[in-house]
């Protein structure tokens, strides 16, 4: 317990400016990466500001839980009533599911949810997809960013 004048001056009332100043900083780092993510996919961020902070806070709440977790066992013996031990999952690895699903489903929403690897196309010859295959054979492996290059690609010719 502190006893001081100044609550400021209290060492616990210090730690805790600093951590959350270095929740903060964490929070702002998630959220530019974040950023810089969707402009490199030609996403517009600025329209999902909110989005963007809410998943940064998701982010950084989801590493501190990991971290957290790391130090308990996955799996607890609970010990009912009747003296029958039986085995469940640590809540807190439980709380790291959850916060991962969520997390996840934040950035699904926020345009990351495309799984380029399975994008085919059947444009024609200027996607290098042959139609007389109907895109099965020319058209494998192919992911989105190919396609999106060879469609500028196009646009500079006309």
């Amino acid at each position: 317990m502190c006893k001081v004048s100044d609550f400021s001056e209290c060492p616990h009332y210090r730690k805790a400016e600093a951590d959350d100043a270095a929740w903060t900083a964490e929070v702002e780092k998630a959220k530019t990466a974040i950023v810089e993510q969707m402009r490199g996919l030609g996403l517009n961020p600025e329209t999902v500001m909110i989005q963007i902070e809410n998943a940064a806070e998701t982010r950084v709440e989801l590493l501190a839980a990991r971290k957290e977790a790391r130090r308990y066992p996955r799996v607890q013996v609970k010990t009912s009533r009747e003296g029958n031990d039986s085995f469940v999952t640590n809540p807190i690895h439980d709380k790291v599911r959850e916060l991962a699903a969520t997390f996840d489903a934040m950035l699904k929403n926020l345009g990351f949810g495309a799984k380029v690897e399975k994008v085919q196309t059947k444009i024609g010859e200027t996607s290098g997809v042959d139609n007389a295959t109907n895109g099965t054979e020319a058209g494998r492996g192919r992911t989105a960013d190919d396609f999106r290059a060879a469609v500028l690609e196009d646009l500079n010719r006309i």
